[in-house]
């Protein structure tokens, strides 16, 4: 597996939330450890694991998600290529939720002790890492908000928006939508629902002309009408101007 691709993906997804200099960028390229294919719905991460590395997802879709005692799944945030799906199993003693492969994945290890040097050495690439994690506490308190306040429909159109933004921002989206290979069971562990509830939204987005979903391709029909719809402001993503100005 090439690991230039790695690099890139990340490189994309740090450009999008700040600036790199020339040296920060050849630093980067030191923390890539092993790469491996992971075939899907497999745990990348465990819950309860303590990692001695970080992973970055390269291809592929993945999920951070939470199995209750009773065995109900809730999905906590989806995951796109560019994204350190654990970067803060460096400093917690241990996970406390899992990482899930939703399609085939390649993946590569960020070994902490890599971390620990560019942390001791490398300030501003430092700061760029915390706040790709603040970010990821951006996303846990917006889906909070949007699955106690929002209803079905409006529920639904922000999650796609925010799928959509993330991956136009690192390039991985067309201009009329996006893939997203999950199921209507995973749509409805995402936004509380039953897959029949989730049916009946999608059919309304549709009815509405706002999107489709049809074998893991979601259509985007209005994407202003789509942000208006859902009250999607991109804020909470933290991306700089170019990269949300890539966003149609």
């Amino acid at each position: 597996m090439d690991r230039s691709v790695a690099l890139k993906q990340i490189l994309k997804k740090l450009s999008a939330i700040g600036e790199l200099s020339t040296e920060e960028r050849a630093e980067v390229a030191t923390l890539l450890g092993t790469m491996r294919r992971v075939e899907k719905r497999r745990d990348i991460v465990q819950d309860g694991s303590s990692p001695n590395h970080s992973t970055l997802l390269v291809e592929g879709l993945a999920c951070r998600y939470k199995l209750l005692a009773n065995g109900e799944r809730q999905i906590l945030s989806f995951n796109v290529p560019g994204d350190i799906v654990d970067l803060y199993s460096f400093v917690l003693r241990k996970m406390d939720h899992a990482i899930l492969s939703l399609s085939n994945c390649v993946i590569c290890e960020i070994p902490h002790e890599s971390i620990k040097k560019v942390a001791a050495t490398h300030a501003h690439l430092l700061k760029l890492l915390w706040r790709d994690t603040l970010v990821d506490s951006s996303v846990f308190r917006t889906w909070m908000i949007n699955n106690s306040r929002r209803l079905g429909e409006a529920r639904a159109a922000h999650l796609f928006c925010e799928v959509y933004t993330k991956l136009q921002s690192v390039g991985l989206a067309e201009d009329d939508g996006f893939g997203l290979p999950i199921s209507q069971v995973d749509l409805g562990d995402c936004l509380g629902m039953t897959p029949v509830h989730v049916n009946r939204v999608m059919k309304q987005l549709k009815d509405d002309g706002l999107l489709t979903m049809n074998k893991g391709y979601v259509r985007i029909l209005d994407w202003k009408k789509l942000v208006a719809f859902a009250s999607f402001d991109p804020g909470y993503l933290q991306l700089t101007e170019e990269a949300e100005a890539a966003v149609r």
